[in-house]
């Protein structure tokens, strides 16, 4: 299986990850969920700068892809 996921997510300016969605499928459920899994444990992330908010809302693509 190959495919791309976007992800919506929203941080919290302590860096936790509040909520992820899949806002565009791989066509995979099973990508899909390794995609949300994975932005889980990203959380807390380490960010270099404070957030200008109490939170911000980004759209994160993951490929998987064979290597060929």
């Amino acid at each position: 299986m190959e495919g791309r996921v976007v992800v919506r997510i929203v941080i919290q300016e302590d860096g936790q990850i509040v909520s992820a969605a899949i806002t565009k499928s791989s066509g995979h459920n099973v990508l899909d969920q390794a995609a949300l899994e994975t932005l889980r444990q990203a959380s807390p992330i380490a960010l270099s700068q404070p957030l200008d908010k109490s939170s911000v809302t980004m759209q994160i693509p993951l490929g998987y892809y064979l290597d060929r």
